[in-house]
């Protein structure tokens, strides 16, 4: 039976107060309203739910998609996360599918994407070839009840809470826990080129933050969560 799926959001723009914030936005959210008319394009049915930060009045596109929005003030990367994890749960939507809003989906193949969410009813599903692992990921009001996104603050430099998830969830519920087929979707977020141009990260530039201290703790706590010292 199909589960009652939504697509869920954090989204967060910068001020215009300075050249590099304005030049930023415009970025930002020229790439965010693609990414929405990219999800209308292979997914017209599925809704969407908007964690939507400092947005200022700002206006989306009209899509075919039932989009709800929810409005606050800058939250930040881990409580946007558990802010949306809420809104989810008090939802009727079985399954939350969770974004970013700087996705870039070159390639999607939305009806094999759909049924192996349908095959695992009650499972938590990653696209592996992807660098933002939260991109795409797929989880089940089941499994997100039961574990809450990790307290690790990207925003504080103490790691990646995407992927410290993702290996939580899999290492607590590995019955449940599946790959999508390779090129299901191709997400590229990470290439940060093309038309769209560079769209930096304001917070990781402002704050100046070690890079290499937050990846070597994210893997250090993925290791112990898979059996490693």
């Amino acid at each position: 039976m199909s589960s009652k799926k939504v697509f869920g959001i954090i989204s967060y723009f910068p001020n215009s107060d300075t050249p590099y914030h304005t030049e930023t936005k415009t970025k930002r959210t020229k790439r965010f309203f693609n990414m929405l008319y990219q999800l209308e394009k292979y997914w017209p049915n599925i809704d969407i739910i908007i964690i939507a930060q400092n947005w200022q009045g700002l206006a989306i596109p009209d899509i075919h998609n039932k989009v709800t929005i929810y409005n606050y003030p800058k939250l930040g990367i881990l409580k946007a996360r558990k802010k949306l994890r809420k809104k989810f749960l008090e939802s009727d939507y079985d399954y939350l599918i969770m974004m970013d809003d700087d996705a870039i989906i070159e390639y999607a193949d939305a009806e094999r994407y759909i049924k192996e969410i349908d095959d695992h009813p009650d499972g938590v599903g990653v696209i592996r070839h992807n660098k933002c692992p939260l991109m795409f990921c797929a989880v089940s009001k089941s499994i997100y009840s039961q574990q809450d996104m990790v307290d690790i603050d990207a925003e504080q430099g103490q790691g990646f809470e995407d992927d410290i998830f993702v290996a939580t969830v899999f290492n607590k519920f590995p019955d449940k826990a599946f790959d999508f087929s390779p090129n299901v979707i191709k997400e590229i977020s990470f290439r940060y080129d093309g038309e769209l141009g560079a769209v930096p990260s304001t917070w990781s530039r402002e704050k100046k933050l070690n890079w290499n201290y937050m990846r070597s703790n994210t893997l250090d706590i993925v290791s112990r969560l898979n059996g490693g010292t």
